[in-house]
């Protein structure tokens, strides 16, 4: 699964993020660009309790970067 982005501005804080599996679009959901106090060792993410019971993405961090994903929760997603 990959994600693609749509800016909303030009600086790209805020956009939507696309999540693909096998070129097919699964997911699109709101996302903003956060800074990070250190550099991320590695690529990952963070997992909240969902509403139905399950868990949901909250955060998508990149190895290399000093910045996050973070998912909006408020947002309306497809």
């Amino acid at each position: 699964m990959y994600a693609s982005t749509k800016a909303h501005d030009n600086i790209v804080r805020r956009f939507h993020a696309d999540f693909h599996r096998r070129f097919r679009r699964v997911a699109t959901v709101p996302a903003r660009i956060v800074a990070a106090n250190t550099r991320n060792d590695q690529d990952g993410y963070v997992l909240q309790p969902a509403k139905s019971g399950g868990r949901a993405i909250e955060e998508i961090f990149f190895g290399g970067t000093k910045y996050d994903l973070k998912i909006q929760p408020t947002g309306k997603s497809s």
